[in-house]
């Protein structure tokens, strides 16, 4: 069977993981791969060193371009017609209503040709757009695409049951939307010194002291304002967070207006990042929309405990005072005071990891979600048809 991903952006998040994990270890004896993508990024560097093949999109962005996205349109048709996948399967907002509306236009194209290649769409929810604190206008815009979104394509996977629930009252879509959590794979983690040298390699003096920290796209969905916010400067404590994105310059400017230069450490983007986790001693995560985030998932394999918001799919990880805590999002006073009651009780810390370390390996293994989704893919069926072979015109 042939499946082709296509995803907006090709940065290193949650949902560009998911495109890798499933790219990488679908068995190749059952399943032929290539992966459609915005821009040239992490992600493509990743495929292109783990031999799957890649097609970049440059038009392809997070940001709604009216003329960049009609192109964007017709390459992932052109795509679509010389790959000839079984089942295209997208993932983030933009590239789900794009492939959508591509594989529909040509099911119609099929019918008239009176083709019997059966071509299906696939759309990975990592978060609904909706969800966004936005104007209402743009809110009620964006619902009306995401169910319309849902409507097209023959499958839509939600990551959360949040996620699910959020799009509930979508009319004549409720068969349409299936629940398969994020999952992960084993980590091989370097101890807590030999971590923080590798993160702060110039910054020995800093070993001594407790480290919050955060592995996220620096986007303002993360909350991560909040977060420097809740920084108190006569903690005995440092905020350190992994990551790149557009937010850093209003992130830098934060830290300097706070006079916190010496507490709050911007590292960039690091290489597998998550084998670093266990520099921290607890994980946070203020996001204010989230899907499931593979960090949190991450930090609980590494036992440890997490401050996070409670937004999307969060809560279905992170039970509130027994494997972490949950705060209300956007409130960095809530976030202090977490911070300070895990800095003062060591033992709830460490019961609050443990908790977590087994919850994410009884529920969120990769082993079960590739499993899930093999298992969608083959309820769609392959395409057996000497039809495929036919190029679509």
């Amino acid at each position: 069977m042939k499946i082709l991903y296509v995803i907006t952006k090709s940065n290193w998040g949650g949902a560009q993981r998911q495109v890798f994990d499933l790219a990488t270890n679908l068995p190749k004896a059952q399943f032929e791969v290539a992966v459609a993508l915005g821009g040239s990024g992490l992600l493509k560097e990743k495929l292109d060193v783990a031999g799957i093949r890649t097609i970049s999109i440059e038009t392809l962005g997070r940001d709604i371009k009216i003329f960049n996205d009609l192109i964007s349109f017709f390459k992932i048709v052109k795509i679509i017609k010389k790959e000839k996948p079984d089942i295209v399967h997208a993932h983030s907002s933009k590239a789900g209503a794009l492939s959508a509306f591509a594989v529909f236009v040509l099911r119609l194209i099929l019918k008239l040709q009176a083709k019997s290649y059966k071509l299906k769409a696939i759309y990975t929810v990592h978060g609904w757009m909706f969800l966004e604190k936005r104007p209402w206008w743009w809110t009620t815009a964006m619902r009306f695409f995401s169910w319309l979104t849902i409507l097209l394509n023959h499958k839509t996977i939600t990551v959360s049951e949040n996620d699910k629930n959020a799009s509930a009252d979508f009319l004549g879509v409720k068969n349409k939307i299936v629940t398969i959590p994020n999952g992960i794979g084993t980590i091989n983690f370097l101890e807590k010194t030999e971590a923080r040298k590798k993160i702060l390699p110039k910054q020995e003096k800093l070993g001594e002291l407790f480290w919050f920290g955060a592995i996220a796209e620096l986007h303002k969905n993360k909350g991560l304002n909040f977060a420097i916010e809740a920084v108190d400067k006569n903690l005995p404590a440092i905020l350190v967070i992994i990551g790149e994105g557009e937010e850093r310059k209003n992130l830098e400017q934060l830290i300097i207006k706070r006079g916190l230069q010496e507490k709050v450490f911007l590292v960039g983007q690091i290489d597998n990042a998550a084998s670093l986790l266990k520099a921290f001693d607890v994980f946070l995560l203020p996001s204010v929309k989230e899907g499931m985030p593979y960090s949190v998932l991450e930090a609980g394999a590494a036992g440890r405990p997490i401050i996070a918001s409670a937004v999307g799919g969060l809560p279905e990880i992170v039970t509130d005072m027994e494997s972490g805590i949950l705060v209300q999002a956007g409130r960095p006073a809530e976030i202090k005071k977490a911070m300070e009651f895990l800095m003062n009780n060591p033992e709830r810390r460490s019961a609050f990891g443990e908790a977590l370390q087994n919850t994410v390996a009884a529920k969120f293994g990769l082993s079960k979600m590739l499993g899930q989704i093999e298992t969608l893919y083959n309820s769609l069926g392959p395409n057996t048809c000497k039809e495929a072979e036919t190029d679509v015109r």
